[in-house]
């Protein structure tokens, strides 16, 4: 029992932040483990079951960081589990393009870690080069026989049927995944 000089908030307070420490602390390891599985998902003849592995990696990792309160980590993992989902466990969508697109999100993590452990709290150059990532979408839409639909949606068709719609973010007009 607390004794009448000890605020108990205090405490509450001190664990939160040694957890939210110890998650940030594992974070690298988890993010290498992610990268390992993207690196690897068109190298094994198992692709299902890591392309799976890798989504629930991911979206493990988006809830953990929103445990911890660390919703730039949050908003960066759900982007990428945004486009792991588009592929939608078709091995052949899993480009040499997509996967350094993956990669991109993983190198952004890495450096919002570091940004955490410097101190800064201002994300708002992470979140710019979230929407670069995001302006990039790396399916390449005529070799898998996509047709835009709308502004936002785009379907794609195999043999003449359609097999996927998704919702599409435009690049801007004159923009590039390099610019």
């Amino acid at each position: 029992m607390a004794s009448k000089n000890e605020n108990p908030s205090l405490d509450i307070s001190r664990v939160l932040i040694e957890l939210r420490n110890a998650f940030l602390a594992e974070l690298p390891a988890r993010l290498e483990t992610i990268e390992s599985l993207i690196l690897e998902l068109n190298r094994t003849p198992y692709f299902s079951e890591n392309y799976e592995t890798l989504f629930r990696h991911v979206h493990s990792l988006k809830g953990s960081a929103g445990t911890h309160g660390l919703h730039i980590v949050t908003t960066v993992c759900h982007a990428l589990e945004d486009e792991i989902v588009t592929v939608e466990g078709n091995q052949a969508m899993v480009t040499g393009d997509l996967v350094s697109a993956w990669l991109g999100y993983i190198d952004l993590l890495r450096s919002t870690i570091e940004d955490f452990h410097a101190g800064r709290e201002d994300f708002s150059a992470v979140e710019v080069s979230l929407a670069d990532l995001g302006s990039c979408t790396s399916l390449d839409a005529a070799a898998v026989g996509a047709v835009f639909e709308s502004a936002d949606e785009l379907t794609l068709f195999q043999d003449g049927e359609v097999v996927y719609e998704v919702w599409v973010r435009p690049v801007l007009p004159g923009r590039t995944c390099e610019s």
